[in-house]
């Protein structure tokens, strides 16, 4: 019985030390800029320099640069780029009575991945902000998507860390269990050593002489269910997505 209790706790602390160390498989995406230049804010040397830049692996995340004449919905930043459900950072630049303004959207898997501190630190750089509202659109662009990538970088690094918490805590959590199952086997054994504390059949007794069974009646209740399958459900549209803007500046 010993044997048999101590291979039981063996068993849940193994598998409270393997659950929270299970990794997931890593998606990579190159570090490339998609420029859909619409407003026609830069040079073709410009556009070509900026989609070749490559900088290493942005774990999953598609980078887009749009340029307007007027400012974008999340929306219609979706539809221009042929996101549907993937994961990227956009970066839109438009021109209101000649001054340039920049908006950073996220959709999907970048939403979650990149905090709200990340994307404002970013948009916040000098390196951005001071060259995109000085004109120099290029520098500020390139600047702010090999910040991006720095930060996403972060954070997977943060996710993928190894969980030391987790380890602790499961290894008490295994610790708690094994003891508490030790503790009710112990004290079942220890009650069925003990012997019947009062006689009952030495000094009382009861004989059933008779038994009946009387049907005293039975109610039925019927409920009408309407069934009908004219309701509306949800549709979901092919190209959602989840996401939006995470600040203008």
């Amino acid at each position: 019985m010993r044997k048999s209790l101590f291979l039981a706790v063996v068993l849940l602390l193994i598998s409270a030390l393997l659950l929270p160390t299970a990794a997931q498989a890593e998606s990579t995406e190159t570090y490339r800029i998609t420029v859909l230049d619409t407003a026609k804010f830069f040079t073709t040397n410009q556009v070509n320099a900026l989609t070749a830049e490559r900088s290493g692996n942005t774990h999953g995340v598609a980078f887009y640069l749009v340029t307007s004449p007027t400012r974008l919905s999340s929306t219609r930043v979706n539809a221009l780029c042929g996101l549907g459900g993937r994961a990227a950072v956009v970066l839109v630049i438009d021109e209101t009575n000649g001054n340039y303004y920049y908006e950073a959207f996220t959709f999907n898997g970048a939403e979650d991945l990149l905090s709200s501190s990340a994307i404002n630190r970013t948009l916040d750089a000098n390196s951005v902000y001071n060259n995109i509202k000085n004109g120099s659109l290029q520098a500020g662009a390139s600047a702010f998507f090999a910040l991006c990538r720095q930060e996403i970088a972060a954070a997977v690094a943060a996710e993928n860390a190894f969980p030391w918490y987790a380890v602790i805590a499961g290894l008490i959590g295994g610790v708690l269990v094994g003891g508490i199952t030790v503790l009710c086997v112990f004290l079942s054994y220890r009650k069925k050593r003990h012997g019947v504390s009062y006689p009952l059949d030495r000094y009382a007794q009861m004989d059933l002489i008779d038994c009946q069974d009387r049907f005293v009646g039975s109610f039925v209740t019927r409920v009408r269910v309407q069934n009908s399958n004219a309701g509306g459900g949800r549709s979901g549209g092919r190209g959602g997505f989840s996401g939006g803007s995470r600040g203008r500046r």
